[in-house]
């Protein structure tokens, strides 16, 4: 082999474990999960036709073991969970872990609250409230 050849072997070598590197990096940054809670960011709303309903759709994070307090909600919500876990309380029913690739739902009035686990989590959330009441969707319990 010439010199030629067997440094552009090295070179060769040398690009695809960076590729490699940077695409192990890019992937990490993508699926991280935050270190700090974010308030739920609305995606997309949309009116029920003929009803003064909405449909709200919203991407969620929370911190590793952070927790949202208890309260209830004027509609009902569904939940995704993208990366992480989700730890569900309803009042009167045993602690529910949600896993990634899981959802759960919770229907109005119900007192609940939600903790992330270990590792943080990321979801996405679904909800059906009246129009007038969407801007006090979520009530604190007392």
């Amino acid at each position: 082999m010439t010199s030629a050849l067997v440094k552009n072997k090295y070179l060769i070598i040398l690009l695809c474990c960076v590729t490699l590197l940077l695409d192990c990096v890019i992937a990490n940054a993508r699926n991280s999960l935050p270190l700090t809670n974010q308030p739920t960011q609305t995606l997309q709303t949309i009116v029920v036709p003929k009803t003064n309903y909405e449909v709200g759709m919203g991407l969620g994070e929370m911190a590793p073991n952070a927790t949202k307090g208890r309260r209830t909600q004027l509609g009902s919500e569904m939940v995704y969970v993208l990366q992480g876990e989700l730890i569900l309380l309803v009042d009167g029913q045993p602690e529910k872990i949600i896993k990634k690739g899981e959802s759960f739902q919770i229907l109005a009035n119900v007192l609940h609250e939600t903790k992330a686990g270990p590792n943080g989590a990321q979801f996405l959330a679904t909800w059906f409230v009246e129009q007038d009441k969407r801007d006090k969707f979520v009530v604190p319990a007392k």
